[in-house]
């Protein structure tokens, strides 16, 4: 019989991960504009990509057309079990 006080098993501390991307236009001039993006994250389990004014991705690099001229917002969140970062 195995007996033991004081034990416990702790989940290892998980750093919170940080958000950060570049992104390359490979088709620069009139639209549309093909713009790859690479998440350049450090601790990023899950990513979330939002392109304004409604697209979204899940993948790590996507790739995104842009059909129209002008400037654009784009919003990376990652997370994993430390957290989320934007």
């Amino acid at each position: 019989v195995l007996l033991a006080w004081g034990c416990s098993k702790e989940s290892p501390t998980v750093s919170p991960p940080v958000a950060e991307f570049t992104y390359r236009v490979t088709d620069p001039g009139r639209p549309p504009a093909r713009v790859v993006f690479t998440d350049a994250s450090t601790n990023a389990v899950n990513r979330f990509w939002f392109f304004f004014p409604g697209a979204n991705s899940t993948e790590t690099n996507p790739v995104v057309d842009f059909r129209a001229s002008g400037t654009f917002r784009v919003r990376l969140t990652v997370s994993n079990d430390g957290g989320e970062d934007t």
